[in-house]
């Protein structure tokens, strides 16, 4: 490995780690990386999250840690398309997170009807899957009560 090798080059040749060990490491830097990005967010601090979200989709491209975090940051810049247009492949793909922020993003758009047809297409059967479209039936019932 060269210094000057971009982060991209290093993670695209992971041939300096043991397999188990190398996926063992990015599955934790993943971890971290999201997290970071979720405290940033929270934090409100949107020039940090994005630039973590950047290294995410760097070391993941198209892993769902990164899409989702990125999701996350532009609905706190109050950016839903942005978020929508983010999460739409992984939610084709019918991943049942993707799903569950796309529909999140739906309904922070005042897309009820949309949001109510995402969260019937999510899969059933996994704790956390159903746990999260409990709450977003909640939030959507309310909202629309509201209307």
């Amino acid at each position: 490995m060269r210094p000057d090798d971009s982060v991209k080059e290093r993670f695209e040749n992971r041939s300096y780690f043991p397999s188990a060990q190398a996926n063992k490491i990015r599955v934790q830097l993943l971890r971290h990386l999201t997290g970071a990005a979720l405290l940033a967010c929270s934090a409100n601090d949107l020039v940090r999250a994005r630039q973590i979200v950047k290294g995410l989709r760097i070391v993941a491209p198209d892993g769902r840690q990164g899409i989702i975090a990125e999701v996350i940051t532009e609905l706190t810049a109050d950016n839903i398309e942005a978020a929508l247009r983010c999460v739409g492949p992984l939610a084709a793909a019918n991943d049942p997170y993707g799903m569950i922020f796309q529909a999140l993003a739906l309904g922070l758009a005042g897309r009820v009807r949309e949001c109510e047809q995402v969260l019937s297409r999510t899969s059933h059967g996994d704790p956390a899957i159903d746990e999260l479209r409990r709450e977003m039936s909640s939030i959507t019932q309310k909202a629309n009560s509201g209307r």
